[in-house]
């Protein structure tokens, strides 16, 4: 939380209401823009982004011949479109990727 500061230094009108649980719930249901979570997603109406250093990870994996192709032919969805999201949740969004390059940076 020691970075929240610096995102509403640079959007003085962002309001955030912070949920914590420590169990699945529904974002539509529950009027939430944004969830973090760790772990695997059931829900595949959601739009997913890996964090830089799971990235990272998974590049190196994919570099190093570890993974294989198991669906030849078959072509992942690309990235999901952005127009649908509310500005202040691209805010965000941009915002924690940032943060975590950042601390990823200082590892």
């Amino acid at each position: 939380m020691p970075r929240l500061p610096k995102l509403f230094e640079r959007f003085p009108g962002l309001s955030i209401e912070l949920v914590i649980r420590d169990n699945p719930f529904d974002l539509v249901e529950e009027r939430l823009d944004l969830a973090i979570h760790r772990g695997p997603i059931s829900d595949t109406s959601l739009m997913v982004r890996a964090s830089p250093c799971c990235l990272t990870s998974a590049y190196s994996t994919i570099k190093a011949g570890r993974l294989r192709r198991l669906l030849g032919g078959h072509e992942a969805p690309g990235d999901p479109s952005r127009r649908h999201l509310a500005p202040r949740t691209r805010a965000v969004i941009d915002f924690l990727l940032e943060q975590a390059r950042e601390v990823e940076r200082q590892l």
